[in-house]
């Protein structure tokens, strides 16, 4: 399970989640809200689990469908040329979807089948394998954002979750900024060239490997696009 290991964190079931306050009024959330999150919490764990890929896409968000699309787009289409001229980022992912499905799986499916293709393979690119914990809820309309714990009680990154036709969904598209922390470690600390990186991360598809024996990635940059940064964007904007 490669790809659930590049980032490297684990399910486990969400139980007695705290409201967390910003620094403008709380926003107060119903118990059904909360309720619905763990509901899909725990389903999407077991699906991920029992490798019921059509169960697990059903849980996820359609920005989360449309980014999968377009990867998907991306591995079929481009040519080496084109593929070099894109972002790292989508490089590596690219590549490792050439590398999970077949070309004609990749020809023949959508986004929301690719990621049911990947769960039936242990490989869909989320943050949930077996057991860490979530909590602190922050509620934004229909977007919820929560912290991310191991198994030792030691705060991680953030996910999402959002209410598409009132069901909340995980936002797993949200989570990609993950890769770009390990990306910009592995860069700065080991002054690695971009084609250096994408051979050292594609050389774990197939290996046992923890995405911690290529490097630290520690990194407390807070990226534009991650849960952290959106948080903080709109707790500013509340505030004014």
């Amino acid at each position: 399970m490669a790809s659930s290991r590049f980032l490297l964190f684990i399910l486990s079931s969400l139980t007695a989640l705290p409201l967390l306050t910003s620094g403008c009024a709380p926003k107060i959330q119903a118990v059904d809200d909360l309720n619905g999150i763990q509901s899909t919490f725990d389903q999407f764990k077991i699906a991920v689990r029992n490798r019921k890929g059509d169960a697990a896409a059903e849980l996820v968000t359609e920005n989360s469908v449309e980014r999968f699309d377009e990867l998907r787009s991306w591995a079929v289409s481009d040519s080496p040329e084109r593929l070099s001229e894109r972002p790292v980022l989508d490089q590596i992912e690219i590549l490792r979807l050439r590398h999970e499905l077949t070309p004609e799986q990749l020809q023949n499916s959508d986004g929301k089948q690719v990621i049911a293709l990947l769960v039936e393979r242990g490989e869909l690119p989320t943050p949930f394998v077996q057991d860490s914990q979530i909590a602190e809820p922050v509620f934004h309309g229909d977007r919820c954002i929560l912290r991310i714990f191991d198994d030792s009680g030691l705060a991680k990154e953030r996910m999402t979750f959002r209410k598409e036709d009132d069901i909340w969904k995980l936002d797993i598209a949200s989570m990609e900024y993950v890769q770009e922390k390990i990306y910009n470690a592995m860069k700065r600390k080991r002054n690695m060239s971009d084609e250096e990186i994408i051979e050292e991360i594609s050389a774990t598809w197939d290996d046992d490997i923890d995405i911690d024996t290529l490097n630290d990635t520690t990194d407390q940059t807070v990226h534009p696009d991650q849960p952290e940064a959106v948080l903080q964007s709109e707790t500013e904007q509340d505030s004014q």
